[in-house]
């Protein structure tokens, strides 16, 4: 399969290097790689690996100062950079450490929205038996109005009162629940 793989490799190159030239000119790296294929690993052919490595390395330099990129798509791009090509990564240490700061700011951000999120549909969509008194207070029944609490030797009893019913907890979950409609 290789030597088939070889061959058309080498029937290929140079219409393939002119592919790669026309798609360098026009700033489309990652396709430019493409267009070489993996016929510098099967023909072993060091200028072709000099070729495409220019090309990755000018594809993730061009990620990596894209500020309209996402920092996390810059970051990814940069620790490429830094892993297969650290001479070509040298100096943007500064630029990591921003970026490394930024993307675990958005990942705040969006456990902060889940989060939110989360909380909105459970105050939305009321208590069931089983439920903790952490969550009926996260729910849309909220706060009670009045706490009854009884303290027995074999537990604790609460009442919590509502405008609408009553939820009754035994050792702070829920057991009942009573409405009044």
């Amino acid at each position: 399969m290789d030597e088939v793989a070889r061959t058309v490799c080498k029937n290929q190159i140079e219409a393939r290097k002119l592919k790669y030239a026309e798609l360098m000119t026009a700033g489309k790296f990652e396709s430019a790689v493409q267009a070489i294929g993996d016929c510098h690993n099967l023909l072993n052919d060091p200028a072709l690996k000099e070729m495409v490595a220019t090309a990755e390395q000018r594809h993730y330099v061009e990620i990596v100062s894209n500020q309209g990129r996402t920092p996390a798509d810059r970051l990814w791009a940069l620790e490429v950079l830094m892993r297969h090509y650290p001479e070509k990564a040298k100096g943007y240490e500064k630029l990591h450490a921003q970026l490394l700061a930024k993307r675990d700011e958005a990942e705040k951000a969006a456990g902060r929205r889940a989060d939110a999120a989360d909380a909105d549909r459970r105050k939305k969509q009321g208590v069931s038996i089983g439920m903790s008194q952490v969550d009926v207070l996260k729910s849309s029944w909220g706060r009670p109005i009045k706490i009854n609490k009884s303290v027995y030797s074999f537990g604790t009893h609460e009442q919590w009162v509502y405008e609408g019913g009553y939820l009754y907890f035994e050792d702070g979950v829920l057991k009942s629940i009573q409405t009044s409609r």
